[in-house]
């Protein structure tokens, strides 16, 4: 796998094919009015001039891609929290129900660690460790509503991109987030 965050995609093979997967620096706002009961990973429509950029950058860096021709363009939303780290923890409103989401596209990459503190978290009554970057308990009722939700949806992925699990010290989370703003 090959992951180019200046050109917000990766690269991958999969099953004998090349795939190419993005995360577009602006994102298209999509449920603001809602989303149907039934809707579970589903596809939107395409929007190929909306991922043309992106797909641009691909073919240039790996030329195949210009005559390779597309067999699946999946295009599917995504979630973000507004301050861009998940949800992690027992939810405020309801005692014993407990949460693990808002991962967006760092959700492979956090599970196995993000999995551990929640399952002993859970067992033992307490966080094993510092989690307050991700733990549920820091988002405020305020954040729930429009603009500041739909804002959320408009960011850039970057910085999730660039953000590991467990969280490092202070230092190196400026680093990234330095690195993840050039």
């Amino acid at each position: 796998m090959l992951r180019v965050p200046d050109e917000c995609a990766y690269y991958k093979e999969d099953a004998g094919k090349m795939m190419l997967g993005a995360f577009e620096p602006v994102a298209k706002p999509w449920g603001m009015d809602g989303i149907r009961e039934d809707f579970c990973f589903d596809q939107l429509p395409e929007d190929m001039d909306h991922f043309e950029p992106i797909l641009e950058m691909g073919v240039n860096r790996m030329p195949m891609l210009a005559t390779a021709g597309i067999h699946t363009f999946f295009n599917g939303p995504e979630s973000f929290t507004p301050d861009d780290r998940y949800y992690l923890g027992e939810a405020p409103e309801l005692s014993g129900y407990w949460m693990a989401t808002g991962y967006n596209s760092i959700g492979i990459v956090s599970s196995g660690g993000a999995g551990m503190a929640l399952a002993q978290w859970i067992n033992d009554g307490e966080a094993p460790f510092d989690l307050w970057e991700v733990d549920i308990r820091r988002a405020q009722p305020f954040q729930k509503k429009p603009p500041l939700s739909q804002g959320a949806r408009l960011r850039n992925a970057r910085p999730a991109l660039c953000r590991p699990f467990p969280l490092p010290p202070n230092g190196d989370v400026a680093k990234c987030q330095a690195f993840a703003a050039a």
